[in-house]
Parts: structure tokens; sequence; C-alpha cells
């Protein structure tokens, strides 16, 4: 099973940050989920789509608090 980190996020973080914080930890694979104009967008860097889907579905369940 994959470990899932959870960015500190904060009410006025921004994209930027969120990315520094990515460089700084030398991580690997990212996987972003954002808004632009009201729809989620989903990122990934060395993923195939399988995987970056079953991220994105832990990242629902736990909004869901499931």
């Amino acid at each position: 099973m994959k470990k899932v980190v959870e960015l500190g996020a904060h009410e006025n973080m921004k994209p930027e940050q969120a990315l520094s914080f990515c460089l700084r930890e030398n991580w690997d694979e990212v996987l972003i989920i954002g808004l632009q104009e009201g729809q989620i967008a989903i990122r990934s860097s060395k993923m195939d789509c399988r995987d970056a889907l079953w991220l994105a579905k832990q990242v629902e369940l736990n909004a869901l608090g499931l």
C-alpha cells in the first residue's frame, strides 16, 4: 500500500507554496488535485492512470469521512 501524505494546507495556501514544499521534500511522484474554474483537476507524475485514480479515490473517501 502506498503512503498518502497530506500537506499542512491552510486557508490561504497558494499552488506555488504546495509545489515548493514538494520540491523541498524531493519526492519522486506527485499527485495534484486542484480546482480550475470550479472543476476538479488531477495531474500526476510518473504514475499510470490506474494508480492516480486509486489515490484520487482515497482523497474522496477521506473527504467523505470514510
